[in-house]
C-alpha cells in the first residue's frame, strides 16, 4: 500500500533479472523502460531487460516487470484493509521471465547443452529450479 510496491518493487525485480542473466548465466543485458506503445496493456509502466543478438543487431526481451497501478483492482474490485483500518484498493505489480532463456542458453556451448541434458531428456527445470515449487528430475 505504499510507494515501495508502486515503484521500488518493480525496479527491485528488474535488478534481480539483470543479476540472473549477468551473474548466473554470464549473458549481458540492458535494463530499460518500455514506451507507451510497448508497455503492458492497462499498466502504468513496464520495465525490461533485453539481450543483444550480435548477428542480427537486434535485442531480444529477456524479462519484464510491470507496475499495474490500481487499474485492475478497480476493474475487479480488489480491496484490502489499509493501516488505518479503512477499505482501500490494492496496487499491483506483475513480473515475467521468458522461457526463451532456456533456448538461448542451450545454444551457448556443448558444455551448457550437456548440463541441460539430464536423465535421458532435456530438462530445463534442472537449470532453472526457481521456476516451480518442487524440482522433478
Amino acid at each position: 500500500m505504499n510507494d515501495y510496491f508502486r515503484i521500488l518493487g518493480v525496479l527491485e525485480i528488474l535488478e534481480l533479472y539483470r543479476r540472473i542473466y549477468e551473474e548466473f548465466l554470464a549473458d549481458p543485458v540492458s535494463k530499460g523502460k518500455k514506451s507507451e506503445l510497448e508497455k503492458f496493456a492497462g499498466g502504468l509502466y513496464t520495465t525490461t531487460v533485453e539481450a543483444f543478438i550480435p548477428n542480427t543487431g537486434r535485442g531480444i526481451q529477456g524479462a519484464t516487470s510491470h507496475c499495474l497501478g490500481q487499474n485492475f483492482a478497480k476493474m475487479f474490485e480488489i480491496n484490502v484493509e489499509n493501516e488505518k483500518g479503512e477499505k482501500a484498493m490494492v496496487w499491483q505489480n506483475s513480473w515475467g521471465y521468458t522461457t526463451r532463456t532456456v533456448i538461448i542458453q542451450s545454444h551457448l556451448s556443448d558444455f551448457v547443452s550437456s548440463l541441460l541434458y539430464f536423465g535421458g531428456q532435456t530438462n530445463p527445470l534442472f537449470f532453472f529450479p526457481w521456476c516451480c515449487d518442487r524440482l522433478v528430475l
